[in-house]
């Protein structure tokens, strides 16, 4: 209704409007006003307020004229929605006190009023006793409730039902309440501060900003806190602010902030804090906190508060009985997470267990430390599951020897893209053989450290009895993977008097990854050949599933290490410098013919540039992948044929080719029989290559069926002008899509017979 100014006349037919229960106003353009003064009292029956996107609206409750004698209002609203307004500067144009009365509004939403200054007169907001959920974003609002004229010294405001408060993207917002007031929210449990650069202070009691002389009754409110308050008993989430009961608390993108916790305010309930783009906040904690604040809290998040130098000190550790999950993420100027330089071990004689569960740290440069000391008889973190730590390129050392010998219930360890030079710090007094055990650890990652020299720089022993997948990638320093510590004996008394010769980043006893299923290990720039055979005798892999080998040119024994691969269904090579994958006259004699790989279902080769062939012709087929399920071979330019005509792919389901420059033809008539289960088929960038499936002679008239095949893929491949050369014919019964790219003398598919009958989609781009 763009031309709408007015909504009701003055005057009414009796009984109009008395049953109405909801009304929503939009896009009226030129509306300035929703009620005016008199017709308040009729609408007895309104419960919901819903206007939106009216340009011109100045008010939404016109009390001007009103005299306090004339009528009391007592409405039934519950719902009040203002959203998109720009030039709303008042809800209520003046203070209703005595005269209209809202004390059955729960929800309260503003969103984007930019010229709305205050939300609620001092007597609406003392009347909202039922409210539940208030709202307010992007709005011009400098104080939520106006100021009275005659302000008493201390303004009370109670808020017993709600639960939900949010405050987001007020830029302009300094105040709760402009002057001396009280607060109390006795079950709020979420509240959310975010993008409030003018907010300093988040929460205080009364007491700390009342003065007696008249001078600081006006200055009060310029360095007030938002919130006057008791406690915030109920609050169980918080993001950058406080309150009694919340639950949940967050804060965000509040510049002028410094500090956050108040000793004077307590939050008994308070279980999630979250705290996010605080730029100039240095300290979260006070040295000293209210007696029952943050017993319950749960988890801690924080990020990008980049003046923020410790998130906890010791003499508050004990305090957070309940704390099992801290995040914090992109805090340039942290140094440490647990600062306990100033606790003296002699203070006490019990020590403390923290519940912490999970830790996650990422993205924090100047990081030292974790934990800036040893904690030993202090506190203990014997409760940690889960640790990542990434992007931390200052930390040199993530755990104290006392910290790592207590993590019997860790189950998960990522460290990535770190300084660390030693995961585990040398103890002053070393023994002879340090002993770690990770009984319940599932997951190791490490990364992309360059740095990396020792898991622990000492003569030592690691179990890790149920470790089942172990990544070591871009850790240059490493020499040797893994040794068993008796074979290791001989260089113990050198390494006790220098401790910085090299040693195996891991020192293990016979049988110490029993559970190994995955193993990934990348290119480590000093460890010029891979002995994996030599793994295999020294750690026991029985169980290994996945092998991933990254980046080593040279691969010693690697038909040693082939036969003790009993139970591997994955293997990936990239990089390597090996001419043939399966060497058949190493891998088998005369009198033994054992199959090999015979659980591989999924075989991978990368990047080979030496690769001329996966198996040489007189290679017997029964014994050699016979369930191979998936094979991928890309960038092996050497590669001339596949495989030669004895092998068969019995299980074969899909087949990928790509940048293999080498290869003329793809695959053999008789290998392209054995096909009886592949689905998926794509063949990429082969400059060379001219067909797909070449016969060997005298079988034109015979069939191929490949029976499963549901997708077809050639793209890029210059020189190929048939998927077949000759007259074969093709039954594809299930082939659904077909995709041809850039194949410019490809003209026909085969000059046999072909049959796809489910064929539904195909693309043909010659160029």
């Amino acid at each position: 209704m763009s031309n709408l100014k007015i909504i009701w006349h003055d005057k009414f037919t009796p009984g109009s409007f008395t049953k109405l229960q909801s009304m929503t106003v939009q896009f009226c353009e030129n509306l300035m006003k929703i009620f005016q003064v008199n017709m308040l009292p009729r609408f007895q029956s309104l419960e919901s307020l819903v206007v939106d996107d009216c340009g011109s609206l100045e008010e939404m409750f016109e009390l001007q004229g009103q005299e306090v004698i004339e009528t009391r209002a007592h409405t039934q609203l519950k719902k009040l929605l203002i959203r998109r307004l720009p030039n709303l500067k008042r809800v209520w144009n003046k203070d209703p006190q005595g005269t209209f009365f809202l004390q059955n509004l729960q929800e309260v939403e503003v969103v984007e009023c930019e010229s709305l200054k205050n939300l609620f007169p001092t007597s609406v907001a003392r009347s909202l006793q039922q409210l539940v959920n208030l709202r307010i974003c992007k709005c011009g609002i400098e104080e939520v409730i106006e100021q009275e004229e005659s302000a008493k010294e201390d303004v009370r405001f109670v808020f017993p039902k709600l639960t939900l408060l949010k405050l987001r993207m007020l830029q302009k917002l300094k105040w709760f309440y402009r002057g001396v007031h009280t607060s109390e929210w006795p079950l709020l449990k979420t509240l959310e501060v975010s993008r409030s650069n003018e907010i300093q202070i988040f929460a205080s009691k009364n007491i700390r900003i009342q003065e007696p002389n008249e001078q600081s009754q006006l200055e009060a409110s310029i360095q007030q806190p938002l919130f006057l308050v008791e406690k915030l008993s109920n609050i169980k989430a918080y993001r950058t602010n406080s309150i009694m009961s919340v639950e949940s608390l967050t804060f965000q993108m509040c510049m002028s902030f410094t500090h956050m916790m108040d000793l004077q305010v307590g939050f008994p309930s308070l279980e999630t804090l979250i705290i996010l783009n605080m730029e100039n906040l240095k300290i979260i904690w006070h040295d000293i906190l209210a007696e029952d604040s943050f017993f319950k809290l749960q988890s801690l998040f924080v990020k990008d508060c980049e003046n923020l130098v410790d998130i906890f000190k010791s003499n508050i550790l004990t305090r957070f009985q309940s704390l099992e999950g801290i995040y914090v993420t992109n805090c340039g100027s942290l140094q440490e997470v647990f600062e306990l330089q100033r606790h003296d071990v002699r203070e006490t004689h019990a020590v403390t267990a923290i519940p912490l569960k999970i830790l996650k740290l990422r993205r924090l440069p100047k990081m030292k430390h974790v934990w800036n000391k040893d904690p030993q008889g202090i506190f203990s973190f014997q409760n940690l599951r889960k640790i990542s730590v990434l992007e931390c390129e200052s930390l040199k050392i993530l755990f104290p020897a006392s910290v790592a010998r207590c993590l019997m219930q860790l189950e998960d360890l990522q460290i990535e893209n770190c300084g660390v030079e030693e995961i585990v710090s040398r103890e002053d007094v070393a023994e002879a053989a340090a002993r770690f055990v990770f009984p319940k650890v599932t997951l190791l990652l490490l990364r992309k450290m360059p740095k990396l020299k020792w898991f622990f720089r000492g003569v030592h022993i690691s179990e890790w009895p149920l470790l089942k997948q172990l990544e070591m990638t871009g850790c240059d320093q490493i020499e040797r993977f893994a040794t068993k510590f008796s074979s290791f004996q001989e260089t113990v008394e050198q390494i006790l008097v220098e401790p910085s010769i090299q040693q195996p980043l891991f020192l293990v006893q016979e049988g110490a990854f029993p559970n190994l299923e995955d193993l990934r290990l990348g290119r480590n720039h000093n460890m010029k050949e891979i002995e994996l055979a030599h793994f295999l005798e020294e750690v026991c892999f029985s169980k290994l599933k996945v092998l991933s080998v990254i980046g080593y040119l040279a691969i010693s024994n690697w038909s040693g290490f082939l036969k003790r691969l009993h139970n591997i269904e994955k293997l990936v090579l990239t990089g390597s410098s090996q001419e043939e994958i399966f060497p058949y006259e190493e891998l088998f004699d005369e009198e033994k013919h054992d199959r090999i790989l015979p659980q591989l279902r999924e075989l991978e080769l990368l990047n080979q540039p030496l690769l001329t062939c996966l198996w040489k012709e007189d290679t017997q087929p029964s014994l050699i992948l016979h369930n191979l399920e998936n094979l991928k071979v890309s960038q092996c330019g050497k590669l001339k044929i596949l495989v030669p005509s004895s092998i068969s792919f019995q299980n074969l389901t899909n087949l990928e080719i790509l940048k293999c420059q080498g290869l003329i033809n793809l695959i053999t008539f008789s290998t392209a029989k054995s096909l009886v289960q592949l689905k998926k088929m794509s063949v990429s960038e082969c400059e060379r290559i001219t067909k797909v499936v070449v016969g060997e002679g005298g079988e034109e008239s015979e069939v191929i069926t490949f029976t499963q095949l549901t997708y077809l893929k050639l793209d890029s491949l210059p020189k190929l002008a048939s998927f077949c050369f000759g007259s074969y014919s093709f039954e594809l019964p299930s082939l659904e899509e077909v995709i041809v790219r850039q194949c410019p003398k490809m003209k026909i598919f085969s000059h046999g017979a072909l049959g796809t009958p489910k064929l539904k989609s195909t693309s043909n781009t010659r160029r």
